[in-house]
């Protein structure tokens, strides 16, 4: 039976080996500018979710609601990189999926703003109307899209890092070794590939976001929002294939 110094000494020691992972994470960030471009990017998301949600002047009862959002893509977004950087990419990955669904949210409420109201209120009437799938098909029906890319790329998070599935292991082992290990460990490929898209999807959630605040009549705001508009635009253009996907 472990006593509680031994787990504490070994909690400790996991901690250490994340703190030590993480600073080598960040070197090998510091080390490729393609990597240095998407933290950037993923920085300032944030940033400007924390202005909209902290300095938005007068906002009104929905955009109060929509703020509430901001927080949850705010700390999805924040709690993903730590993973990253930490060496546990499986679970990185898995925050995807709820920055997805918390886009897609914010979306259906620009499509249908008196939403707002019934999903505040809950109950079986909205669970049913703001499930995921639910959300999905609307937006496609509203985009005129029949292809199902928005579920294909939910799905791609559910079967490699969210559910427990065989496919998933890939996250939780080394390319080198191709071996499944505990805890957390370094491998560059798999934190770049984490980056970029969590750069990519941080970013279209918080021109989502965003937009909830069209209104805004602050010139400071608006600024920061125009300069976060080019700076998505131009890392779009640089690191996306197709910058128009969903």
């Amino acid at each position: 039976m472990m006593t509680s110094s031994l787990a504490l000494e070994n909690l400790n020691g996991l901690h250490g080996e994340e703190e030590r992972l993480r600073a080598l994470g960040l070197a090998a960030v510091k080390a490729a500018p393609a990597f240095t471009e998407h933290l950037e990017l993923i920085g300032e998301a944030m940033d400007l979710v924390v202005i909209l949600g902290r300095g938005y002047p007068t906002p009104s009862g929905h955009q109060q609601v929509v703020q509430l959002l901001g927080i949850r893509l705010f700390n999805a977004a924040a709690t993903a990189l730590k993973l990253a950087l930490a060496g546990y990419y499986q679970a990185g990955f898995s925050l995807i999926r709820d920055l997805l669904e918390t886009t897609h949210l914010l979306d259906y409420f620009l499509h249908d703003p008196a939403a707002v109201a019934i999903w505040q209120t809950g109950g079986t009437a909205a669970k049913k109307k703001f499930q995921p799938q639910a959300v999905r098909d609307a937006l496609d029906k509203r985009d005129g899209f029949t292809t199902g890319k928005r579920a294909e790329i939910y799905q791609r998070y559910c079967v490699y890092a969210s559910h427990p599935t065989y496919a998933g292991i890939l996250l939780v082992a080394p390319k080198a070794s191709g071996l499944a290990t505990y805890g957390p460990f370094l491998d560059e490929p798999t934190l770049g590939h984490l980056l970029i898209d969590l750069a990519k999807f941080v970013m279209h959630g918080t021109l989502v976001f965003g937009h909830h605040f069209d209104d805004c009549r602050s010139s400071e705001i608006v600024g920061v929002i125009e300069h976060f508009h080019a700076r998505a635009t131009a890392w779009s253009a640089t690191h996306l294939t197709n910058p128009s996907a969903p």
